[in-house]
Order: structure tokens, then sequence, then C-alpha cells
């Protein structure tokens, strides 16, 4: 009898147990020193001057890239979990390094933070990924422009001649 019992306890204190130090982990990280700056969701007003976009945006998992016109698509494109769990890499027009945060679905800052990689980094990576040729050097909007028209284009050609195509 008190083995069934102790079994169900257990199966109940694992999760709480993992959820415990999962928090508990997650809450000793060290805080990243970033300003934080508001921003309305309703404008762009409480955004710092600095921040120009539009936002470049480099998905950590599948090295897919898009862009942001204003701090509203934000969260028309991404989960607010994501962004939080640092799955995207955000830059502004001036190829700075962003870090955005998120509470209660709402976009609460946009700081510029220390870049993983440079956005020329990250477009270098998006052409590789995806087999592009574009030319990533130049000036950032320049690069995006070549990089949309390079994949545009290779999207009517199949997907082995451009996995296969000769360099």
């Amino acid at each position: 009898m008190i083995a069934p019992v102790f079994a169900v306890m257990l199966l109940l204190a694992v999760p709480f147990l993992l959820f415990f130090v999962f928090h508990l982990a997650r809450d000793t990280k060290s805080p990243k020193q970033v300003a934080l700056t508001p921003v309305s969701p309703q404008s762009d007003r409480g955004l710092d001057a600095r921040v120009s976009f539009p936002l470049f945006v480099l998905k950590k998992d599948d090295y897919s890239m898009f862009q942001l016109e204003t701090s509203g698509k934000i969260l028309c494109e991404m989960k607010p979990l994501d962004i939080e769990s640092d799955a995207y890499l955000f830059w502004d027009a001036a190829g700075r390094a962003l870090r955005i945060s998120t509470s209660d679905q709402q976009v609460t800052g946009i700081a510029f933070s220390k870049a993983e990689i440079s956005l020329g980094d990250a477009f270098r990576r998006y052409s590789e990924v995806h087999g592009l040729d574009a030319d990533t050097t130049g000036p950032f909007e320049h690069v995006w422009c070549r990089l949309k028209q390079d994949d545009a284009s290779s999207l009517g050609r199949g997907l082995f001649s451009r996995r296969f195509r000769s360099s």
C-alpha cells in the first residue's frame, strides 16, 4: 500500500523539482547589461532615436532572415516566447545589434546589445545556408536587396540545381 502512494508522490514531485531547478538556474544567470528603451505598442514614439529601421532578423535554428519595417510588426512576425528565448538575432539598419524585450504579449523595449555575430556575417551565413550567390559586401540595405533578388530567382530553379551548382 505504501509503494503505490510513494510512486504517485514521486511522479508528482519530479516535474515540480525540474520546474524549480529550471527557474532557479534561469534566475541565477548574470543579466545582460543593456539599457531598455520603452516601446509603445501603438507607435514608435517611445523608441530611442538611435535605433533605425528597418530591423534585420536572423532566426538561429534555420538561418532564415527577414526585415521588420516598424516596431509594430515585431509581434506579427515572431512569438514573444521565441524572442525571450533568444531564438532570433536582431540588428538595426545601421548594423548595430539589438535585444528586444517582451512582456504580456507586448514589446516592452528595444536596446542595443553585444553582437553574437555581425550583420555582415549573418548575411554571409544566410547566403551560404540557402545556396545564394549574392554579393554580401556593401551597404546593408543594398546587400539585403541583392539577397532577396537572388533568393527569388533561385526559387525558379529546382532544389537540386540550387544545392549542387558549381561555385
